[in-house]
């Protein structure tokens, strides 16, 4: 049936006459979008995608970084980016030139008093003597403590600080009427070698510094640093000759153009370093994080790396310097790489024996360690990192070192006939599968400074309980 005019039509939907038709096209156009989605709901929907994306990558960065800390992933990073700062001189193996003086005795030594910008502690700075210690002056240590001394280059600097707690802890376990009254002070310093240990501790007692145990901790330097001088023409009784004529270029102010931007670069690779340190420690929470750890250690490592190249440029290119004048002697050995290892261990014991004497005349015990080193063959099993950032055979000292210890071990089985307390810990590492070794000189990282430091703890331990040290019977009960 046709519906007649004016009637509603079903066509129209039953639309009463006089009113606007309105479809579902034409429905609130304004307020609809593609899909039939409104802007509130899809500022709605990005918003939760948006939210989604941000916990999922919190999540992934909360996870990532607990993995590194439950299988232990790049210690080696994460140490650089919290470590203190001395541990960037060991990656050198020596003090930056740039921050050295000469003495008229040792050679050289860090500038008295020097400390880096972030810290005031002395553990960052070097005392009255040149030394980087806790102690201002060790002339003022109480003669009530019971001084433990430790002697020798980087790695014995090293052994102080990052093992000093571990010796300690380690010497309390048998002394512990000990507990306020034991002292273990650095008197190391990068770069020393025989017999610069031996002019620094006659210098020390000398002077009054009060020291009941003199440990020396060395080997390395001697046979890689004296064997490098030896092989060049330069005699192995005196320090470092580059490191030494470098020194004096700074202090006459006749280093060339180039050796000025060397040292310009090294200092601001330092600065970068020691920045990006510092700048962690300011992050809320963040500094914690092992990932941001790792991250931020990669950096470090790598302008350390670089600083370390730049300082061998700096130091070859002081060698051969006309103007510097400095006293040297001949022998029959130098000028071949390999030929002065036998004068170079000969040094090392007799140096050795005089600080025994010296030591003892003065009331002290004296005990020798020959430092551990990945070169030394059989020594120990190197783990992939270790391989990766801490092993390179065809450097010279490497080489030197893989050479010469033999001469050293031998030597020291002669210090143990004479008496002297020595002890060979070349093969402490030798059941350690852990990366240990933390760069390609001769440093370790925190694992690997606390067991040399226990070690040693025992045998200072011992030679206590055997002979007492130079206290008073009063500290003993």
């Amino acid at each position: 049936m046709i519906a007649p005019p004016g009637s509603p039509s079903n066509d129209d939907n039953n639309v009463p006459l006089g009113a606007e038709k309105v479809g579902p096209s034409s429905a609130a156009p304004e307020n609809r979008l593609k899909g039939g989605s409104s802007p509130s709901s899809n500022r709605r929907n990005r918003a939760l995608q948006i939210g989604s994306l941000i916990l999922a990558s919190l999540v992934g960065l909360i996870l990532a970084d607990g993995a590194i800390r439950l299988l232990d992933l790049m210690p080696l990073q994460r140490q650089a980016a919290t470590q203190p700062k001395e541990a960037a001189d060991d990656a050198a193996g020596e003090e930056s030139a740039s921050r050295l003086m000469v003495h008229p005795f040792r050679g050289f030594t860090p500038r008295p008093g020097q400390e880096t910008e972030e810290t005031s502690r002395w553990l960052s700075r070097s005392n009255v003597f040149g030394i980087r210690s806790m102690v201002a002056d060790p002339r003022t240590i109480d003669p009530g403590d019971v001084v433990v001394g430790i002697f020798g280059g980087s790695v014995a600097r090293g052994t102080s600080f990052r093992g000093g707690e571990a010796l300690r802890q380690t010497i309390l376990e048998v002394h512990p009427e000990l507990q306020d009254s034991l002292r273990i002070v650095n008197f190391a310093a990068s770069g020393y070698k025989q017999p610069q240990q031996l002019y620094l501790l006659s210098e020390l007692l000398l002077l009054g510094v009060p020291i009941d145990v003199v440990v020396n901790i060395d080997g390395f330097n001697e046979i890689a640093l004296g064997g490098t001088d030896a092989g060049r023409g330069y005699h192995p009784l005196y320090p470092q000759r580059n490191v030494l004529l470098t020194t004096l270029g700074f202090a006459r102010g006749t280093l060339s153009t180039h050796q000025i931007e060397l040292t310009a670069e090294i200092m601001r690779l330092r600065k970068d370093t020691e920045s990006g340190r510092a700048a962690l420690s300011r992050l809320p929470l963040l500094h914690r994080s092992a990932l941001i750890q790792s991250a931020l250690g990669s950096y470090v490592l790598a302008k350390e790396r670089k600083s370390i190249t730049l300082e061998e440029v700096l130091r070859s290119e002081s060698e051969g310097d006309p103007e510097q004048a400095v006293f040297d002697l001949p022998d029959p050995c130098l000028d071949q790489e390999d030929d002065c290892r036998q004068l170079i261990a000969d040094i090392w014991k007799r140096s050795s024996e005089q600080m025994r004497a010296v030591a003892e005349n003065s009331g002290a015990s004296y005990l020798h360690f020959l430092q551990p080193n990945q070169y030394v063959a059989d020594s120990k099993p190197l783990s992939d990192e270790e391989l990766d950032i801490a092993w390179a055979p065809q450097r010279p000292w490497s080489r030197a070192a893989t050479s010469g210890y033999s001469f050293l071990q031998s030597a020291g089985r002669g210090l143990v006939a004479d008496g002297v307390d020595f002890h060979d810990l070349s093969l402490i590492f030798q059941n350690h599968q852990e990366t240990i070794y933390r760069d390609v000189c001769c440093h370790y990282n925190q694992r690997g400074y606390e067991i040399l430091g226990r070690e040693i703890g025992r045998a200072v331990g011992q030679r206590l309980v055997e002979h007492g040290a130079r206290v008073d019977d009063s500290r003993l009960q």
